[in-house]
């Protein structure tokens, strides 16, 4: 009995480290706010020339393959984790820039990204 539970622990503490890696949750992304302007096509010094971009997906993808995807909030900001690596960034709105961020393991980076409304 001593010799199955000493066996039961060894086998145990060999798979914890995989287990615990394997589940462990993704520490390092991306936040930041989304814009976009102009929004006349006058700028007025007393007024801001841009706004947060609400409700706009963010795309992140690697390889080609999209891995994440993101909705702004009311106030054009997001969050995202993401695995360290660099990453192509599209939207549901056109022309946001810029289009490539790299995220670095356990850092949440903060990323603001803008959106050209092409009013001129």
């Amino acid at each position: 009995m001593v010799r199955i539970a000493a066996a039961l622990a060894a086998l145990s503490a060999g798979f914890a480290p995989a287990a615990a890696s394997h589940g462990a949750a993704v520490s390092s992304g991306l936040f930041g706010v989304v814009t976009r302007g102009p929004v006349s096509p006058m700028c007025i010094a007393e007024l801001p020339c841009s706004e947060p971009a609400s409700g706009v997906v963010l795309a992140f993808s690697r390889g080609g393959a999209v891995v994440a995807r993101v909705t702004t909030r009311h106030n054009g900001t997001y969050r995202v984790r993401l695995l360290a690596g660099a990453y192509t960034v599209r939207s549901s709105a056109r022309r946001v820039a810029p289009t490539s961020v790299r995220v670095k393991a356990g850092t949440m980076r903060r990323f603001d990204l803008s959106i050209d409304t092409g009013i001129r």
